[in-house]
């Protein structure tokens, strides 16, 4: 996050020891916060630093190095945090900045961004697998500093809840936030989507909304469609025909692929025939798989159970770092972009 601190806090010498200790958590190890360099004048005129001795005369340094400091990727600068002295000790969202008393800035700068997923083991994995195929290793780097934790919900139905105990707590106290941590959290949720432009999820994403700073829903079905074939054979190498008749379909297909239920109905395969003019299933659905071989569906339609999801949890599939190639260019745009976006929240 930048910081903006407000003359009231600046000319108040009360205050001075309290900033001076933002600076030691800023130069900590895998600290992402940073001073707004554009209020570089402002702060080193000030009283703060104007006649500043000792340790903290090399503050007007510090200050000036963040505007070349070489953090890895691209800077934490979605979210400002400005420190007002007229502020709330929760805090006041406005916009991108949260407008917070010194008191209150201490301790939400301490605080980790909140990766609010379904599964903190298994969707924390997932994004921690996909940003070391990708070097993203501000994430990793982050997660193994605490300044990112992933907030399990235990599913997509409890996401809401977490996200808005996060600010405002388990017991309402009317209208009044705990903290101000609505741009402190993030969301991301499976889309469940059956095809192309099913929006089975869009209550869910608009609901969450008001309460992180943004919510990513996966354009995969699950976390499971975005298993690379070469981990998927490893990790269900006694069903090597299934997997292969898997990766036959096309990249929309796989997309949308129900990977852990198949199309079965009662306990009992459903023919290639017989799901094709079955109006139980969505018209698009029907649509999107009716180029499968026969012979292919018949060795995919059972679907693969819930064994996938260990492929980004256990050690022994973990992947290469910069592993890029693995994915197709549509997954790597798409997580690029997200985890982009979570770097910039940090």
């Amino acid at each position: 996050m930048l910081i903006q601190v407000e003359i009231n806090v600046l000319g108040n010498s009360t205050w001075h020891p309290l900033l001076d200790t933002i600076v030691q958590l800023l130069e900590q190890d895998g600290c992402r916060h940073s001073f707004d360099i554009a209020q570089f004048e402002k702060l080193r005129t000030s009283k703060w630093l104007v006649d500043a001795t000792g340790i903290r005369a090399n503050t007007v340094h510090f200050i000036r190095s963040l505007s070349v400091r070489a953090f890895r990727g691209r800077p934490s600068d979605a979210v400002s945090v400005k420190i007002d002295a007229n502020a709330t000790r929760q805090g006041k969202v406005e916009g991108k900045t949260i407008r917070i008393d010194p008191f209150g800035a201490l301790v939400l700068l301490i605080q980790p961004l909140s990766v609010i997923v379904e599964d903190e083991t298994t969707d924390g994995g997932f994004l921690l697998w996909m940003a070391r195929a990708l070097g993203h290793d501000t994430i990793r780097e982050s997660y193994n500093s605490g300044s990112l934790v992933f907030r399990h919900a235990g599913g997509k139905g409890q996401m809401i809840k977490s996200a808005r105990a996060l600010t405002h707590g388990v017991w309402p106290r009317g209208k009044k936030a705990i903290r101000s941590l609505t741009l402190r959290a993030v969301a991301v949720l499976d889309s469940d989507a059956r095809f192309p432009g099913d929006t089975v999820n869009m209550r869910i994403q608009s609901r969450l909304r008001p309460f992180v700073a943004f919510v990513h829903v996966l354009q995969g079905r699950t976390i499971e469609n975005y298993a690379p074939k070469y981990y998927v054979t490893q990790k269900l190498g006694g069903q090597l025909n299934s997997c292969e008749a898997y990766f036959r379909m096309g990249e929309v297909q796989r997309n949308h692929y129900p990977l852990k239920s198949g199309f079965v109905r009662g306990n009992i395969v459903q023919p290639h025939a017989g799901f094709l003019v079955d109006p139980d299933w969505q018209r698009e659905e029907r649509a999107l798989y009716q180029t499968v071989p026969p012979a292919d569906w018949a060795l995919i339609a059972r679907g693969f159970g819930d064994a996938l999801a260990a492929i980004y949890v256990e050690s022994k599939y973990r992947c290469a770092p910069n592993e890029r190639r693995i994915l197709t260019v549509a997954q790597a745009n798409e997580l690029d972009d997200l985890l982009s976006k979570i770097v910039e929240h940090l």
